[in-house]
Order: structure tokens, then C-alpha cells, then sequence
């Protein structure tokens, strides 16, 4: 399919850095389904929506054929406990995606797992978008279970509450500017400390050099949106914060169990987070159509920005002081412009110095903090494809040079908690998720308990 270089959207800065071999990240998309899928069903549905994209089609003759496989698993993989995490977890450090055409693949998986019959993978290089363009595009390809004639429907981003009246709004409007001013200029050192000199101290969980090339574990878990929703109401924070809460206990206590006779609380560890910088998140579904046709105001691509987030691995003897801790990191983060500004510098640097030396600058971000952590909304509804319904959706990304890689994301009301881990560092990710997963349940009973 032929491009229209008037009507194409450029690639953006990040895209043109993430395709660089430095800093070469893969998007992988396990999408199970409650039937066996149909491999017809499957290219009718991708030529109807991912061939239409100009960014999944960029070749005057695009073939499907190439895009679509069709697994066969030998008998002893079948066996295994996690046959599609396996398979998965192989493609994270498989041979990059051909060059010489669109870089996208979709592999099909007709084998059961714990909670679907078969499952599809997509494969989708990072440079052609990040979570939120994606996200819009696997919804446009679904339909929604109890209406297939329309597409699911997606959150709407949260009101903001302002105070009423005139002093209470102009003391509003002053607290915020002043703490923006400040909050950007402490956040934005601490970005570039990190990035120049400031590594985090060694744990039995921080990768080493190279890492980005050794074996993956893809490993998840299901969390209830209703506890996080219960502990969110008890601090009178947000899902992000206690996401954070329960991440940072969950690593505090496994890193206790891996080295019982060391104390972390002194150690310095930090998080990358992806932030979507776009006015309009473009995931309703006059915008999901807009944004297919490139008129919607949320634009395609990497429109991202890098947040450096300190995780404090303090014990604390109730449990919801790690969500209180992880509220106030988030407030500055939030009050703070530093996703937008290191989006801005990530693109001067393309102009001043080419995709290159971006690549490296943002590839030693990544290795001097120690994990990566995103959070990306999904739909309300049970969504289908082809008459087959999805049961769950996990992602991740591979290839960033760092040992761990967390994902919280959300689905008809169901929350995944992925980790995909270096094997050699971090043998047992589900292990690292059961952490988490007890002190959000903790958490819980605590909020229960002060509520009570």
C-alpha cells in the first residue's frame, strides 16, 4: 500500500531514537481468547484495520502472509505450565523484525493456558507507537461482546475539581504555578543526575551490562480493582499511587527474601515510567476512528515522555505508609513538568546531535535506574474479534537495558500485574508478583481496619 506524503504523520523524535540497535524495544501483546482462533478469521480482521494504517503498511505491495504465523508447538513445549508466556518470552530476544518490511507480526497460538483456549501475540517494534496508539488500534480492530456493531467503550479521562470561589481559586491557581516551578526544577535535576552520574546502588535485582540481550521470563498475575480501589479511597490517592505503593513494598519484601542478612532502606533504586504527554488521550471511539484517519487531536506515534521515579524500599509498620510515601512522589511528578520537558530535550537532541547520541543519552537513563513501570488503561467491556471473545490482555516491552519491566494493565474491569524479567537475575518473576500482590492485600486490610 502506497504512502501519502502529504497526509503522514512524521515519526516522532522517540520513535526515530527507539529504532536505533542501541535502544532496539519491542511492544509484545499476549491477547488471549476463549475459542480456538480462526487464522482467516485473524488476516480478515488485520487487513481491515492494522493494513490500513499507514504506519503498518508502508510498502507499495503489502503482504499478510508475512505478518501472520502460525505457531506449531512441539509436544514437550505444549506441556510446559506457561506454554504462550515460553513462546513469548522467546520472541523477546529473537532476531529483530525485517527491515525491509512493515515491522509488525501477529503469531498465532491455537494452544490452552491458564485462562484462555489459544491466544494471539502481537509483535510490534516500539518506533511505530507507544502504549496509547497501539492500544487505539487494537480496540479499532475489536468489537464490543454485547454490541458488535460498536466498538468498546474506553474511561473517560477524570474531571479535575477546582475550589469554588474567587480567593479559594486565585490561592489555587498561585500554590500550583509556584509549585510547578518548583517541583520541575527538583524533578528535572534528579532526571539529569541520574542520567549523567547517578546510578542506582547494586540489588539482586539490577541488571548488569547487556542485560537487554539475555533470556527473558514473561510472568503475570490478576489484581483486584476493587482492593486498589478500597486502599485508593483510604489515602485519598489514585490507582497510580497505589500502584506504586504495592510495587515498592512488593520489591522491598522480595529483595528481603533474596538477601535476608542486608538492609536496602539506604539503597538508591529508581524506576523509568512512560507518560503520555498528549492534551487528549484519543481512546473513545469517534477518537479511535479520527486518530485512524489522522484527524483526531490525539496524535499518532511516541508522543511520550520519561519520568525518573524514586522507589523507597523503607519497611513500614503500616502497610499504608508505602501507598502515603508513593502519593507524595507522585504529587510532585504530577505538580512537575518533567515529562514534557524531557520529551522537548529528547527532541532538541535529535535535531542538534541525530537519532544516535539520543539513543545512547536515553539508553544510559535506562541503565543507571533499575526497572521500568507503565500502567496503560484498557476497555470497560468484554471486546471480541471475530465473534471470539478476549479473556485477557497482557503487554510488555523487551529490549530496554534493564532486568525487569512491570505493566499494570486494566480490562473489563480486571487488572493484570505483568513482569517480564532477565532469567538470569530474576529466575522467578511470579515469585516478585506474589510479593506485590500480598502487600496490595495487605494494604486492603489495613484501609479496612482504620475504616472500621
Amino acid at each position: 500500500m502506497a504512502e501519502d506524503p502529504e497526509n503522514e504523520e512524521p515519526v516522532s523524535p522517540v520513535g526515530r531514537m527507539l529504532i536505533q540497535p542501541r535502544l532496539h524495544c519491542t511492544i509484545l501483546c499476549i491477547i488471549g481468547f476463549q475459542d480456538t482462533v480462526s487464522v482467516p478469521g485473524i488476516k480478515s480482521k488485520l487487513l481491515q484495520t492494522f493494513a490500513k494504517h499507514k504506519r503498518f503498511s508502508s510498502i507499495m505491495v503489502f503482504n499478510i502472509e508475512e505478518h501472520v504465523i502460525v505457531a506449531n508447538l512441539l509436544p514437550e513445549a505444549q506441556k510446559s505450565a506457561s506454554p504462550v508466556e515460553d513462546y513469548a518470552a522467546a520472541l523477546a530476544v529473537a532476531p529483530p523484525l525485517d527491515p525491509r518490511k512493515p515491522l509488525w507480526e501477529v503469531h498465532i497460538l491455537n494452544v490452552p493456558s491458564s485462562d484462555s483456549a489459544a491466544s494471539c501475540i502481537l509483535r510490534v517494534h516500539h518506533s511505530l507507537g507507544d502504549g496509547i496508539s497501539l492500544v487505539s488500534l487494537l480496540v479499532a480492530t475489536l468489537r464490543s461482546v454485547s454490541d458488535p456493531e460498536n466498538l468498546p467503550s474506553m474511561p473517560l479521562p477524570p474531571r479535575k475539581q477546582h475550589p469554588k470561589g474567587f480567593f479559594a481559586g486565585l490561592w489555587f491557581v498561585l500554590w500550583t504555578v509556584l509549585a510547578t516551578l518548583w517541583y520541575t526544577v527538583t524533578e528535572v535535576g534528579r532526571f539529569a543526575a541520574v542520567t549523567l552520574f547517578s546510578k542506582d546502588s547494586s540489588t539482586p535485582i539490577k541488571g548488569s551490562p547487556g542485560v537487554e540481550r539475555m533470556p527473558k521470563r514473561i510472568a503475570s498475575t490478576e489484581i483486584s480493582l476493587d482492593d486498589m480501589k478500597t486502599v485508593k479511597k483510604a489515602v485519598n490517592g489514585t490507582i497510580n499511587d497505589v500502584m506504586l505503593g504495592f510495587v515498592s513494598a512488593g520489591i522491598a519484601s522480595y529483595l528481603r527474601e533474596k538477601s535476608p542478612k542486608q538492609t536496602f532502606e539506604s539503597h538508591r533504586m529508581h524506576a523509568t515510567a512512560l507518560v503520555n504527554i498528549r492534551k487528549s488521550p484519543g481512546l473513545q471511539a469517534s477518537e479511535i476512528a479520527d486518530m485512524m484517519e489522522g484527524s483526531s487531536k490525539a496524535r499518532w506515534g511516541n508522543q511520550i515522555g520519561y519520568l525518573v521515579i524514586p522507589i523507597p524500599l523503607k519497611e513500614h509498620t503500616d502497610p499504608l505508609e508505602h501507598v502515603r510515601s508513593a502519593k507524595k512522589i507522585s504529587t510532585r511528578k504530577k505538580l512537575s513538568l518533567e515529562a514534557p520537558f524531557t520529551y522537548a530535550a529528547g527532541s532538541l537532541t535529535m535535531k542538534l546531535c541525530g537519532p544516535k547520541i539520543t539513543a545512547d543519552v536515553t539508553y544510559k537513563t535506562l541503565a543507571n535506574t533499575t526497572f521500568s513501570i507503565s500502567n496503560v488503561v484498557g476497555p470497560l467491556e468484554p471486546m471480541m474479534l471475530d465473534g471470539n471473545p478476549i479473556t485477557s490482555i497482557v503487554p510488555t516491552v523487551v529490549g530496554q537495558p534493564q532486568s525487569l519491566f512491570m505493566h499494570l494493565q486494566s480490562y473489563a474491569g480486571k487488572v493484570k500485574l505483568v513482569a517480564t524479567a532477565a532469567k538470569d537475575i530474576i529466575p522467578d518473576p511470579q515469585n516478585l508478583l506474589q510479593h506485590c500482590k500480598d502487600a496490595l492485600e495487605r494494604m486492603k486490610q489495613a484501609a479496612i481496619t482504620a475504616k472500621e
